[in-house]
């Protein structure tokens, strides 16, 4: 049971990270993901027994960390292991409701299913597909109605 649970968190802890990041940003995100774990490792048979472990720890950590004054500071893509991406894209995904933020980060910037992001979210799986179809459409009209960068001389 150890090495299952070490490897359950082991698989969990980067795609927490991730979650977390973009959804609460980097200086909540580091509460949220010490909470997360913290409750993974009083509970270990509790969690063994979730079929969607990393989602539940999603929601611990989103519950138990607490909310900052200030408005989420996503990170750079390299901090995160993220490829290169337009520089406006941070700007236009905090214009975004947290829902819709948190829906298209979990599900495009993550990787993560519908149902897995339903269920992190504590919302239905048609729920979260509406925020992540809303977002990605005021995210791609956001960036093509923006002028395009201009390149210095």
């Amino acid at each position: 049971m150890a090495g299952n649970f070490e490897a359950l968190i082991s698989d969990a802890r980067p795609r927490l990270w991730r979650a977390f990041l973009g959804s609460l940003g980097v200086q909540r995100a580091e509460d949220a993901l010490g909470e997360a774990l913290a409750w993974a490792w009083a509970n270990p048979e509790r969690l063994s027994a979730i079929s969607n472990p990393a989602g539940y720890l999603y929601r611990v950590g989103v519950s138990r960390s607490k909310p900052r004054a200030q408005p989420p500071e996503l990170p750079a893509a390299a901090e995160i292991g993220l490829p290169d991406f337009e520089p406006r894209l941070i700007p236009a995904l905090l214009a975004l409701t947290p829902q819709q933020r948190t829906a298209v980060w979990l599900i495009h910037g993550c990787g993560w299913t519908y149902p897995d992001a339903a269920r992190a979210m504590d919302i239905g799986e048609s729920t979260v597909g509406t925020h992540a179809t809303r977002g990605l459409a005021l995210l791609r009209a956001q960036l093509t109605e923006a002028q395009p960068l201009k390149e210095s001389p």
